[in-house]
């Protein structure tokens, strides 16, 4: 009876030792495994963290191609209507030009007519001065209208141009704003989840700390006790061994 309940004391000694073998260090452990967890969530905060910083820059990027664009357009559109403007007031030079031309060659065509007629070489001479200088007059006129119809084809073809230049500033700015509602959105909702995942952060956080508090205080307690249950078991042995030696 009594080697049963030294060999029993010796089991329950040998169990205690190995459950203070297994507590001991339970707090690094778990501590190691909260700070693997704790670097894992601030890993993901910060990565999104960073595309929200990207598409902060991808914003501002369009909201600045954006003002770009508007401007060149209101830029050429003010130009558009200065040539719209111009070109009436040419055509009416031109016009005014034709008048005076039809004026000078009529002043010709009279003076000939007075040649013609004219026997005194005093007299046609002094005509044919005035035929020669109507007819320079004629050929300056006609220069200058020849220039302005070429002014109102340059101005046409570059109301052409900026025309349809404005049309694909109008359309590559539709796209930018496109974009930007698209990575506006993305941006709420990624800004959204960042909240959520520092909110989430610190609430693991506070639970992992209240959980290693426990870890430590549970370590500390069991030590302890597994100590002290192993030194009652020792003495208890001590005292079995005592008995037997006795009664042999």
């Amino acid at each position: 009876m009594v080697s049963v309940s030294q060999e029993a004391l010796n089991l329950v000694k040998s169990a205690l030792v190995n459950f203070n073998a297994d507590i001991t260090g339970m707090s690094q452990r778990s501590n190691n495994k909260a700070e693997d967890i704790m670097s894992e969530c601030q890993g993901q905060v910060h990565q999104t963290a960073g595309i929200i910083a990207e598409l902060e820059r991808k914003i501002e990027q369009l909201t600045n191609q954006i003002e770009y664009l508007e401007s060149e357009i209101v830029r050429d559109i003010n130009e558009v209507n200065k040539i719209a403007d111009q070109i009436p007031q040419l055509q009416r030079n031109i016009q005014r030009l034709e008048g005076h031309i039809v004026g000078l060659r009529s002043q010709i065509s009279s003076l000939r007519a007075q040649l013609a007629d004219c026997d005194d070489d005093d007299v046609r001479q002094q005509i044919q001065s005035q035929i020669d200088s109507l007819e320079n007059q004629v050929y300056r006129t006609e220069s200058n209208k020849a220039d302005l119809e070429g002014e109102i084809r340059n101005a046409e073809s570059r109301r052409a141009n900026l025309q349809g230049r404005i049309s694909e500033n109008k359309a590559q700015k539709g796209q930018a704003e496109s974009d930007l509602s698209i990575q506006k959105n993305r941006c709420n909702k990624f800004k959204n989840k960042f909240e959520r995942q520092k909110s989430a952060y610190k609430r693991i956080e506070s639970d992992l700390k209240a959980y290693m508090d426990a870890v430590k205080k549970f370590e500390s307690t069991s030590n302890g006790v597994t100590q002290q249950n192993a030194s009652a078991i020792d003495a208890c042995i001590a005292s079995i061994d005592s008995y037997m030696s006795v009664n042999i």
